[in-house]
Order: structure tokens, then C-alpha cells, then sequence
């Protein structure tokens, strides 16, 4: 794959101007990384951009505790770490949850294309807008505000949607997934996340085997998210 096939997979980028996708090809780089390897560490000084071409990347937070909670999950064309544009420090934690492939960009040279495409500068803004958007639904699907079976019931809900794929009778969510990886993602403990599990697979709403997750209604599991208790 070339520079130029990996930046027509990101909309960002096919956004440029002419004269910035000559630039845009010109100072990218393709990288790959392997399953949980990490691309940007929390807290460390990170001089590059990155937007996944293929693969799907977690990004995850790091709380007093020195637990991890997974806040996003991201496949291809996406845009990971818009904030070292403001400050080169990565705020939060990106790795591979298996083959990755990313495009990078020097912070200075990202910088430069933006001063001189406002179009490219404004999809920036969006994407950044969108993470945004997405952290303030989060905070409302807390353990506090929501029952746990219904808190991970509705994160199996949202990755079928959006990284489901269509197995027989099933949407499978196309990446290898560990119990503690979703109790990563909603800030609760393994055992506990494993009765949930237990309880939803009973419902026959979901099945999980060697780490692949399987939902059979979308429908009925979106009920099951906005039932009242």
C-alpha cells in the first residue's frame, strides 16, 4: 500500500486541497504495529499524527488507581490524536488490538498543512467536535447513572454497530475482544462484567467464544438497554 491509497481511506485527508495531497503524500508515512503494541503512550511526548488505515486501535485512560478504562475503540480513516496539535503530550494511551496500520504525520508538517487549507483545518475541528459529542454521552452511561448489565449491554450494542460484520445469523464484532478488555471499556471489574456476560447470553442476545463476541438482535439488544428496571 501507498501513501496515497492509505490517505484516500481517511476523509480528513481526501478533504485537502490539491496542493495539500501533494504534501499530505509527500510527508506521510506508513506503520504497522502488532496486536497490543503501543503507538502513543499517555503522558509521553509524541511528535507525530496518526490516522489508522487499517486495523482497529484502542485508546484507553489511566485513572488514580493505575486502571486502565478503554474510552474508545477507532478502525480505519480515523484520526487519533488530534490534541498533540494544541501541546506534543499525548493525553491518553493508543495501542493495536491486532495487525494496525497507520499513516503519520510530523507534528510541524501536519501543523503546516493546516495553516494553508481551511477546509482540511475546519474537518479537524470536526473530528475533534465529535470526540467531544461522544465523551458527553459517555458521562451519562456511568456505573452510577446506569445499571451495569445495561451499561455493557448497550457498549456491545454500539461496537456491533459500528464494527459489526454479518456471520450467518449474527453481527460479530470484527476484532479479537477479552472480558477484561470490555470491563476495561466500562470501568468495572472482570468477575462482575462476567456475570453480565453470563446473564445476556442466557437472554441468547449475545454469545462469546476464544475472545469473539456474537450479537443475535441488534433490535432486541437496543430494548434491552432502554427497558426500565
Amino acid at each position: 500500500m501507498t501513501v496515497r491509497e492509505a490517505s484516500e481511506k481517511c476523509e480528513i485527508l481526501k478533504s485537502a486541497s490539491p496542493a495539500s495531497k501533494a504534501k499530505i503524500i509527500s510527508y506521510g508515512m506508513l506503520r504497522k504495529y502488532r496486536k497490543n503494541e503501543t503507538i502513543f503512550r499517555e503522558r509521553e511526548t509524541v511528535e507525530s499524527i496518526f490516522f489508522v488505515v487499517d486495523g482497529y486501535v484502542a485508546l484507553s485512560k489511566m485513572n488514580r488507581n493505575h486502571d486502565h478504562k478503554v474510552v474508545f475503540v477507532y478502525g480505519a480513516g480515523v484520526l487519533l490524536n488530534e490534541v498533540i496539535l494544541e501541546k506534543n503530550i499525548a493525553s491518553i494511551t493508543g495501542y493495536a488490538l491486532g495487525d494496525v496500520t497507520v499513516l503519520a504525520f510530523s507534528r510541524k508538517h501536519f501543523l503546516e498543512i493546516m495553516e494553508e487549507d481551511f477546509l482540511f483545518t475546519r474537518m479537524i475541528l470536526n473530528s475533534l467536535a465529535i470526540k467531544t459529542r461522544r465523551l458527553y454521552h459517555q458521562l451519562g452511561n456511568t456505573s452510577n447513572a446506569m445499571v451495569l448489565e445495561k451499561q455493557v449491554a448497550s457498549k456491545l450494542w454500539k461496537l456491533g454497530r459500528d464494527f459489526g460484520v454479518r456471520e450467518d445469523a449474527a453481527i460479530r464484532i470484527d476484532f479479537d475482544m477479552t472480558i477484561t478488555f470490555l470491563a476495561d471499556m466500562v470501568g468495572s471489574k472482570r468477575e462482575t462484567v462476567s456475570r453480565v456476560l453470563k446473564k445476556l447470553t442466557e437472554l441468547e442476545l449475545i454469545s462469546m467464544k476464544k475472545n469473539h463476541f456474537r450479537i443475535y438482535d441488534m433490535d432486541r439488544l437496543k430494548e434491552f438497554v432502554a427497558e426500565e428496571k
